[in-house]
């Protein structure tokens, strides 16, 4: 039912059930906010959202206070600006002075609010906060000090991860949040998917970018360092910089990546064509036994510490980035101690996924000397390595991936959209099992990029063969529990952490609505099907890796298999 209500001297339109700030939203009017969160029920904790109606004395909270036909509402009187302004000088109050050295100086929403409702001098003196830094979690930095008890990060974690690794603590002047029983983050049950370092509207929490480590190794004299560059961040990053070309902005950025001391530079998608390649035939010779996909290190974490009666149905491949390191760093094994002086290789994930960082320093991954990947960075951290570079993806010749990951198939290019390695499982299968055909189902690309739970069936010789896909912990949780209980059995189930699937991660640009990563979803799509390459099934670079028994002379399932085990946090 629709209906009007007069706001700032006008009629709009509301709808009746949504709140006051849904209805201005849709109409053009911002109203400050620092706790709302677009699809969570509202809170009203931060009060910057209070608007005056016609008949109450109160200010009241726009985002909790529902829409009613008689309303006559006014968002920025002298009232409630001077509200506002109060709100945010006691924000500061006792926020530290830092913003010079702050990781989020220039996109930090406290600081835009400051300039917003022109506040210029500390009105109130609070006692300045200073609390320990929590450095212990390979991926993410907390620092309580920032923490202005907006709680996005709480309810990211408790309600679309699952994890519940940080919650409100105390009460009063000492109110804040902390992780797990008051315990540092690498004992909490945190599984590094960085969901709420997107959400938080200071630096309470951020990520680790790891540049100082990454330009000594660029600058070592007898390290050989190599990139394998993930295609949603050359998406995103070809979406900040205004390309639309992105297979030239790919290329283009390989020349940037040599430009700043990398040596060779190989494509993801080539490398996630290969774990498909070979979960084929895991998922074939499974006997019906459900496999459920090992390619997200923050679902695997989540797996090992909430769902352990699960670990034995995970994939037993690596995750496509430590193939990657492991099958790069093999071949230059061979190749680079002939080399004067000798050099060593160094392997760089530029991923957008935060949980990478974690991902690499696990034991089960280093079967080499050394680890198979020895840093991980961001999106973000690879905008920030550019800009200290001083370098233009307009400016440079475009330069090719190296093999045997240069090419690669539409739906390796889809790895990054949830739903994507479901799709390409299905379609390598059924290309197995019908020892040639193509899985042409039009439903199938008219799921692509959607939302909630994705799945594809089909029959074979009498056999019937089901494939799913969930993102986003909580849901996928609760997916997987009522699988297994269900008569009929899935062959493969797809799981992401981050909602939407790596294009949201938590290594992404921070945005202050979902709408750039929705989008960039469809880009991604999009992209993918202009792909001549239908599927890795056709990608011959890669498949001479997959059907081989050795690769430098070491047993190929060895090489790229592994195994997990439960972990015991609090």
């Amino acid at each position: 039912m629709n209906f009007y209500i007069t706001v700032n001297n006008r009629e709009i339109e509301a709808v009746k059930g949504e709140t006051v700030l849904q209805a201005l939203k849709r109409n053009g009017i911002t109203v400050p906010t620092l706790c709302n969160m677009e699809g969570f029920t509202p809170t009203g904790a931060c009060r910057l959202c209070m608007v005056e109606v016609k008949g109450k004395a109160d200010l009241m909270p726009a985002c909790s206070y529902p829409v009613e036909e008689w309303m006559e509402v006014q968002t920025h009187t002298a009232r409630v600006t001077q509200a506002r302004r109060v709100i945010v000088e006691l924000l500061l109050a006792g926020h530290p002075d830092d913003c010079l050295y702050c990781e989020r100086n220039c996109h930090c929403e406290l600081q835009n609010l400051a300039y917003e409702l022109n506040i210029r001098e500390r009105k109130h003196k609070g006692h300045k906060v200073h609390k320990i830094k929590d450095l212990s979690s390979p991926a993410i930095l907390r620092d309580p000090s920032k923490c202005i008890l907006c709680g996005r990060c709480v309810r990211v974690c408790e309600e679309v991860i699952g994890c519940t690794a940080l919650e409100f603590s105390s009460k009063g002047n000492q109110a804040g949040i902390t992780t797990t029983c008051g315990r540092n983050m690498n004992l909490s049950t945190c599984i590094t998917c960085g969901q709420c370092v997107l959400v938080c509207p200071t630096s309470a929490l951020y990520e680790k970018k790891h540049l100082s480590e990454l330009q000594q190794a660029l600058n070592h004299k007898e390290r050989y360092p190599v990139a394998v560059i993930d295609p949603v961040v050359t998406l995103t990053l070809a979406d900040m910089y205004g390309y639309r070309n992105v297979r030239q902005a790919a290329r283009q950025l390989n020349a940037i990546l040599k430009r700043c001391g990398f040596q060779q530079v190989y494509d993801y998608a080539a490398v996630q064509d290969l774990y498909v390649a070979m979960g084929a035939d895991e998922v074939i010779n499974g006997n019906e036994r459900t496999i459920l996909s090992s390619n997200c290190p923050a679902w695997v974490k989540f797996c090992e510490q909430q769902m352990q009666d699960q670990i034995p149905h995970l994939s037993a491949l690596k995750s496509p980035s430590q193939i990657a390191g492991t099958i790069i760093k093999s071949r230059l094994n061979e190749e680079l101690p002939s080399a004067e002086p000798p050099l060593r290789p160094y392997v760089v994930s530029i991923t957008p996924c935060t949980a990478r960082k974690f991902e690499l320093k696990r034991k089960e991954f280093s079967q080499l000397p050394g680890p198979d990947v020895d840093l991980a960075i961001t999106t973000r951290a690879l905008d920030q390595l550019i800009r200290i570079h001083g370098l233009d993806l307009s400016q440079v010749e475009t330069e090719d991936f190296t093999p045997p990951f240069h090419t690669a198939s539409l739906h390796g290019e889809m790895g990054g959209v949830a739903g994507g390695t479901m799709e390409a499982m299905a379609a390598a299968v059924y290309q197995k099992i019908t020892e040639g055909e193509e899985l042409n189902d039009p439903k199938i690309r008219k799921q692509r990029a959607s939302k909630g739970v994705r799945e594809i069936s089909f029959t074979v010789k009498k056999n019937t063969y089901r494939f799913a896909a969930v993102s986003g912990m909580a849901e996928a949780e609760q997916f997987i529990r009522d699988a297994a209980s269900r008569s009929e059995k899935w062959n493969y189930i797809e799981v992401m952490a981050c909602p939407g699937g790596c294009v949201e991660g938590g290594g992404q640009p921070i945005m202050e609505s979902g709408q750039s990563a929705r989008s960039r979803q469809k880009q991604m799509v999009e992209m993918a099907e202009k792909n001549a390459l239908t599927g890795c099934y056709r990608n011959r670079s890669v498949l001479d890796i997959a059907s081989s028994a050795e690769y430098m002379g070491k047993p190929l399932e060895e090489l790229l298999c592994t195994h997990y085990n439960p972990r015991n946090v609090y």
